[in-house]
């Protein structure tokens, strides 16, 4: 592969944030490349001049890694999106059920406060997610941090078998409702709820972006940050960068809050660049 062409789809890729979608993408557009390259050597231009032609017709990588992305991640993000809302929908008619079938003061109270807890929690992240979809920093990202977990044949499996429970459950809920019975899946549904947005917060990297970095569903402008420091951690015998950011409390000055954004050894060094650019 022409250097060239390698540099351009690691500059494309600088802004997607999923391994396995950055592959896929380099993919495509290698293939796209080669093509528009034979065609123009058919034209008569030399190798090295229908490379750098190819690459003009493809566009900025920036812009093209960006609007990757920002399509990538709105698409399975309100995917995931659904799936969570159609769990809480079910979640809270169970403590519906539940609260109508019983005559005790105490178990309705517990089912009130069940409700505030799952109402501020759900709505967090959901402001969250809101903000990961539709924000504007989505389309200044500059580089993304690329999670640090790989999922494991264990992980695959359970996706899988979340999937299966989201039906399982939820049909059997739903059956429930239109009979009229007492149901009481709404602690496995809260219980499950949590853990799909938990994965959802943490399964990514962090973003850094022209006004500051998104990490999880948080967005930390480069004023907030105070000082920053790397560290190192290590698990199953592997060195891992951490970056350490010490921020300001509302009033600009320095305060007790910290952060911190795992970042793999391999990006440290562009991460560390960009960082010190912005904050300096």
């Amino acid at each position: 592969m022409s250097e060239k062409i390698n540099k351009y789809l690691e500059d494309v890729t600088k802004y997607i944030y999923d391994e396995d979608k950055a592959h896929k993408v380099k993919d495509e557009l290698l293939d796209h490349i080669y093509n528009l390259q034979e065609e123009y050597i058919e034209r008569g231009l030399s190798e090295d001049a229908s490379i750098d032609k190819a690459l003009l017709n493809m566009g900025s990588a920036k812009e093209v890694g960006r609007k990757l992305n920002s399509s990538y991640i709105n698409k399975k993000s309100k995917i995931r999106l659904c799936i969570i809302a159609i769990n809480l929908i079910i979640c809270f008619m169970s403590i519906g059920l539940n609260f109508y079938s019983t005559d005790s003061f105490f178990l309705k109270t517990v089912l009130l406060v069940e409700v505030i807890c799952i109402s501020i929690y759900s709505g967090t992240f959901f402001y969250g997610m809101y903000n990961r979809i539709f924000n504007k920093f989505d389309v200044n990202v500059l580089y993304q941090i690329r999670s640090v977990n790989k999922p494991s044949t264990f992980q695959a499996i359970g996706k899988k078998f979340i999937l299966f429970y989201i039906i399982l459950i939820g049909g059997m809920t739903v059956i429930n409702i239109i009979e009229g019975e007492f149901s009481s899946n709404f602690s496995l549904e809260f219980f499950l709820m949590q853990l799909l947005i938990i994965k959802e917060t943490f399964d990514t990297g962090a973003t850094i972006c022209e006004e500051g970095l998104i990490i999880g569903y948080s967005f930390v402008k480069w004023e907030e940050i105070n000082s920053n420091m790397w560290m190192y951690s290590y698990r199953d015998n592997k060195s891992m960068a951490e970056l350490k950011l010490n921020l300001n409390n509302k009033n600009g000055k320095p305060s007790l809050r910290q952060t911190v954004v795992k970042v793999r050894k391999q990006q440290k060094d562009e991460v560390s660049k960009i960082i010190s650019q912005y904050l300096n």
